[in-house]
């Protein structure tokens, strides 16, 4: 899933693990708005490839 900016995924995850008391509620509401749906859609993709035998 090219589209999908992997590295970004994983530093937000990594902050809101380690430095949770300086995230920002805000922002979370907005990536979830604004991300989140396309995440979702490449991921229903991805697992629908997996369930026709595409190739990883």
């Amino acid at each position: 899933m090219p589209d999908v900016a992997w590295r970004k995924i994983e530093t937000l995850g990594n902050c809101l693990r380690h430095e949770y008391s300086d995230v920002d509620p805000e922002l979370i509401w907005n990536i979830t708005q604004d991300y989140l749906p396309n995440l979702l859609a490449a991921a229903r993709r991805r697992a629908e490839s997996l369930r026709e035998g595409a190739p990883a």
